[in-house]
């Protein structure tokens, strides 16, 4: 040790290299992570607004259109001026068939009236994003069960129950619906 000399002044200069070179890297990706996010950002805004057709998950923005089905879930009952035909509604899908519209008045779960619930009367498509799905599965002892099969799917089908909030983009759809 007493044999060897250091030069301090080189030593300091390397060191404060390093430093300021660290430092600029840290700047340089900051400044990447913030046009990242700003990309993200974008993009994602851009993706909530695109329909989904396929890989359906909660937040996905969805077509649904009448099925050619005849009349099979329940309805507002006789006499109500907003009852629906009873014509199921599917999501329109690409590869990825039976997704129906479970659109009830009453919550099942808390037997209150149904917040998102959906006047479908008089009305071809609707454009919702997806608030839950539930997958069911047709067996020999469900078949004939009219809340486990409202839609009387044949056995060993795997079918999902979408739940859905219209989108309503801007435009007052009371007035944009003829009745």
């Amino acid at each position: 040790m007493k044999y060897s000399q250091v030069d301090t002044q080189l030593l300091v200069d390397k060191v404060y290299r390093r430093f300021n070179d660290v430092e600029t890297l840290a700047r340089k990706l900051q400044k990447e992570k913030g046009q990242q996010k700003m990309e993200i950002k974008s993009l994602s805004g851009a993706i909530t607004d695109r329909i989904a057709i396929k890989n359906f998950k909660v937040g996905d923005l969805v077509l649904f259109l009448r099925t050619l089905m005849p009349g099979m879930l329940p309805t507002g009952g006789p006499g109500d001026p907003d009852e629906d035909d009873g014509q199921p509604w599917a999501v329109f899908t690409i590869g990825g068939p039976n997704y129906y519209l479970n659109n009830s008045r009453i919550d099942r779960v808390t037997k209150k009236k149904n917040d998102n619930y959906i006047k479908l009367k008089n009305r071809d498509w609707l454009v919702g994003r997806i608030m839950n799905i539930e997958t069911r599965y047709i067996t020999e002892d469900n078949f004939d069960d009219p809340v486990e099969n409202p839609l009387r799917l044949t056995k060993g089908i795997t079918w999902h129950f979408v739940e859905a909030k219209e989108e309503k983009f801007g435009v007052d759809q009371a007035s944009a619906i003829p009745n």
